[in-house]
């Protein structure tokens, strides 16, 4: 993982290494905390795959709820005697 981060960096920074003037060190280094930002935003929020579905939880029975809800709206009120 640091390895990649760091082969970004100097791809991205090689191109530039005649105009980076002096200790190329911060330059580099903000070049891979960029990196760094970037791949978390990339990656932040993603879906994350596994080999088994999980088990139906509390939550799940909101749906149910809704279309059974849904459903006794659609039938209508019951007549009044």
């Amino acid at each position: 993982m640091l390895e990649d981060l760091v082969q970004q960096a100097l791809v991205k920074v090689v191109p530039a290494w005649k105009r980076i003037s002096g200790s190329p060190d911060g330059y580099v280094r903000r070049v891979m905390v960029n990196e760094s930002i970037s791949r978390w935003r990339r990656h932040r929020g993603r879906e994350v795959l596994t080999d088994t579905v999980p088990e139906e939880t509390a939550g799940d029975t909101g749906l149910a709820t809704s279309l059974a809800l849904r459903d006794a709206d659609a039938a209508g009120a019951p007549a009044a005697r």
